[in-house]
């Protein structure tokens, strides 16, 4: 399976379009038995303005290797089949 982070935009009122604090932002996720170094995007790019797209290109190859990977390929399962969007 290949995740892909090609662009973000963050909405006007996001609280971190408010915060000055806030210069440089990158995506983060989480999958399954993954560490978190192995899901974020690799550099982090300036705060983009209110409707300003910024571009990462980032993809990340997750082995589903039916043999070796049984935990991951239920975990998505279960995922993609959740009725309650907020369990998602």
């Amino acid at each position: 399976m290949c995740i892909e982070i090609v662009s973000l935009t963050f909405y006007p009122e996001a609280e971190v379009m408010s915060d000055e604090n806030v210069k440089q932002v990158y995506v983060e996720y989480k999958f399954y038995d993954l560490p978190l170094s192995e899901t974020e995007t690799p550099v982090s790019l300036r705060k983009p303005r209110a409707g300003e797209e910024i571009h990462f290109h980032f993809s990340k190859v997750i082995d589903l290797d039916p043999q070796e990977q049984q935990g991951r390929r239920q975990f998505l399962f279960d995922m993609l089949n959740e009725q309650d969007p907020e369990q998602g």
